[in-house]
């Protein structure tokens, strides 16, 4: 599963209340794991090295878009249709 960041959480459920899946779909559509970073320099020279030197970026970032799209779609799912509490 992605666990996604509080403010990427509420940043889809906002986008998703407004009715602006442009934003959404252009915000997935441009991901790029080039730009992303880690939790020290050391560590994210050590991954893009690593993705560099096997399937490149351009593979991990359909996987991660992959990834991310399931996870937003049960997002979708749970506004739609809330668990009772």
């Amino acid at each position: 599963n992605i666990i996604l960041p509080a403010a990427a959480d509420a940043f889809f459920r906002e986008t998703i209340s407004t009715g602006r899946i442009d934003v959404l779909s252009r915000a997935v559509s441009t991901l790029n794991v080039r730009h992303a970073r880690a939790g020290s320099e050391k560590d994210e020279d050590l991954i893009k090295r690593i993705i560099l030197n096997n399937i490149g970026f351009d593979a991990v970032n359909q996987a991660v878009r992959s990834r991310l799209l399931d996870e937003l779609t049960i997002l979708f799912r749970e506004l739609l249709m809330p668990q009772p509490s």
